[in-house]
């Protein structure tokens, strides 16, 4: 009985969802829901803008497109005095699926100006977030990486606040409900590229209302690699169910919470694997376990205060900690003892790298012998990679 009244809930959400898409693309939608917000405009011309003037109605993907009245605003933009700032879109639909229920869609984008958490767990939660394997890296050699529902970049040095490195982040959520109940939906935004565009163009506007613009602005110029060697090479999507192993990294197992698993090519400058925990339909997959390795400069900085000033162990060079559910290392990719603020632009040997590993609860009881061997498996297999010289013990 159960079982068959969870199965009845499992398709409604998957009904749901395909409703729910069916609805927007329909595009006779009816009874759309206009929020309070400010809706602040683009001068005298009437183009409404959002986000500091960073977007512009119809510049981009769905969600900054349509009438002005299906979206909310909401927004605090950064100053010289206070340089951090947010915003969030926020865009509301109904409209009538199959057999006339009624269905209801909320797709929500927030953006955010500022430095990274101070505190350890959420750091720790923002780098799961935001350095996810299923994003790709921004090409160009910009530091930072997008996906369909999701954005990151670290502004240069220049923009840093009492040392510490500011970055721009997006995210989309979007939620669904009827009479059958409510359900998270896929989130996407638009392709990586749009994605990117968006993410850069608040950059630029983030840092101009700052006061840390420069004439070199964050851009584009090449496309995001697809197909071929390059997708290998540089982030295609190798998502699976979870096997005995992980990402090639020898003991690294998925728990029995693990649903599935990502990893990037590889990239000396940025590798990432995640894995996720098993969820129910229509809800988005929390993080089981994430391993990195950085080089990249300004991505490495978003490490900084985290490793400490100690050798994590006996036999290793630079400094960490292996913690219970999480390790850190940095070290100079070079033979050295590395330091934070070393490196040259580009991430490569001289300068440091950063190798990070955090698990939950069921994949550190899986770990093959212990999480810390795990760790010290993938450190040795991302630093031949990146060029670097060994950081693990010996033998």
């Amino acid at each position: 009985m159960v079982q068959r009244a969870e199965g009845r809930t499992r398709r409604r959400r998957a009904w749901l969802g395909g409703a729910l898409a069916l609805v927007l693309a329909a595009g006779g939608l009816t009874g759309w829901a206009a929020a309070t917000g400010t809706p602040p405009f683009d001068g005298d011309s009437g183009q409404e803008s959002y986000c500091w003037g960073a977007w512009t109605q119809d510049s981009g993907p769905r969600v900054l497109g349509g009438d002005a009245d299906r979206r909310t605003v909401r927004q605090s933009a950064p100053t010289t005095d206070r340089p951090r700032g947010t915003c969030t879109v926020t865009q509301r639909a109904s409209g009538s699926a199959g057999g006339g229920e009624q269905v209801a869609y909320t797709q929500r984008v927030a953006l955010r100006y500022g430095t990274l958490p101070r505190g350890g767990a959420e750091r720790r939660a923002w780098l799961g977030e935001f350095l996810s394997a299923q994003a790709e890296r921004l090409p160009d050699g910009l530091p930072g990486a997008v996906g369909a529902d999701r954005g990151m970049v670290v502004l240069p040095k220049r923009c840093d606040v009492d040392g510490r490195p500011v970055a721009v982040t997006l995210r989309a959520h979007s939620r669904g409900s009827s009479t059958g109940g409510d359900t998270a939906n896929p989130p996407a935004i638009g392709t990586e590229r749009q994605v990117a565009e968006m993410l850069l163009s608040a950059a630029n506007r983030g840092m101009d209302q700052a006061g840390c613009a420069a004439d070199d602005q964050l851009k584009l110029t090449s496309a995001f690699p697809r197909g071929g060697e390059d997708a290998k090479r540089t982030g295609a999507d190798r998502t699976s169910p979870v096997p005995r192993g992980v990402c090639a990294i020898p003991g690294l197992r998925g728990g029995p919470d693990s649903g599935a698993w990502s990893e990037t090519g590889a990239d000396d400058r940025l590798q990432v694997c995640t894995v996720t925990k098993r969820s129910a339909q229509g809800e988005e997959p929390e993080l089981a376990g994430q391993f990195l390795a950085v080089t990249e400069p300004r991505l490495v900085a978003l490490f900084d205060g985290m490793a400490g000033s100690t050798a994590p162990a006996r036999g290793w060079r630079g400094k960490g900690t292996l913690g219970d559910g999480f390790a850190v290392v940095r070290a100079s990719c070079a033979d050295g003892e590395g330091g934070e603020g070393g490196g040259k632009r580009g991430g490569a040997p001289g300068g440091d790298a950063v190798f990070f590993q955090q698990l939950s609860e069921g994949m550190r009881k899986a770990a093959d012998p212990s999480p810390e061997r795990v760790f010290a498996g993938g450190v040795d297999a991302a630093a031949k990679r990146a060029g670097c010289a060994r950081v693990t013990p010996a033998g």
